[in-house]
């Protein structure tokens, strides 16, 4: 995943419409547009860097409190799931107009039929939760799961964790491996369901204190025994194909964790793709 820069919250309502009121196919698909644009970033020495930026979305479009309130969500699912990834060297290449590749990076989108499918089950959600419908389009059914299975799926967002002689827990983050390698195209929703746990686990990553344990001793010393049988390991694929599985596994079960996923839940439960149930 990928980690772009970071925009103000804007408002959401778009231009003319009320709740109650219905937008098109295209209205949504419309608003792919305005989730990167690329740029000439200037660097020290003259020279430029091509790169893809987050774009500005206004208040008064569609989707701007989706797109301008969830960067991290969005982020994952089109750094993970969507054809840009694998075209950013033609779409970064240097020499050709700047003009040119942007219409080259929204093409790619506007081609791309999986990463389309997902963004338009998530607006459909996120639009009924603002009282507007898409005319002729009916989403999947949005997908029941327990929390065990959420926090199963949010402990893959983490590649190791290890004790602090200060009895803090470091949490080493796993950003690049997870949709290639997990991907199961009959799991209903899961790209979205996997973006907000990349969301919940960076939104939690930057907040004070992160790294604390207090109310977990159990989880902490659990967290030493496997810190240490990991010190035993001097290769990082012995660590991995040794440790990790354990790691994640006493992690999918930490009670931090929990209280995360829960909270980001509640925060945006109208519109997400999934229904916590116990």
């Amino acid at each position: 995943m990928k980690r772009w820069f970071s925009c103000l919250w804007l408002g959401f309502i778009y231009p003319g419409m009320v709740l109650g009121q219905q937008c098109t196919v295209e209205d949504v698909q419309k608003q792919i547009s305005h989730l990167y644009r690329i740029i000439d970033f200037p660097l020290d020495d003259n020279k430029l860097h091509r790169m893809a930026v987050e774009d500005t979305i206004a208040s008064n479009q569609l989707l701007a409190g989706l797109l301008n309130g969830h960067r991290a969500y969005m982020g994952y699912l089109s750094a993970n799931y969507s054809l840009v990834r694998t075209s950013a060297p033609a779409i970064l290449k240097p020499g050709i107009p700047l003009k040119q590749a942007n219409a080259l990076l929204d093409q790619t989108y506007a081609n791309d039929a999986v990463f389309n499918r997902h963004f338009l089950t998530l607006a459909c959600y996120y639009l009924r939760s603002q009282g507007i419908r898409i005319k002729q389009y009916t989403p999947p059914a949005r997908v029941a799961i327990t929390m065990p299975a959420l926090m199963t799926m949010a402990a893959r967002f983490f590649e190791r964790l290890e004790t602090a002689p200060d009895g803090r827990i470091r949490w080493h983050l796993n950003l690049s491996d997870l949709a290639g390698a997990n991907y199961d195209p009959t799991a209903q929703n899961q790209p979205l369901i996997e973006a907000f746990c990349s969301e919940a686990v960076m939104n939690w990553s930057y907040s004070w204190g992160w790294d604390t344990v207090q109310d977990e001793p159990e989880f902490y010393a659990k967290a030493q025994s496997l810190t240490e049988r990991m010190a035993q390991f001097t290769s990082a694929d012995e660590q991995r194909q040794v440790v990790r599985p354990a790691m994640r596994a006493l992690i999918s079960r930490s009670k931090v964790l929990e209280k995360v996923l829960l909270a980001e839940y509640q925060r945006s439960q109208d519109w997400l793709a999934f229904t916590l149930v116990h």
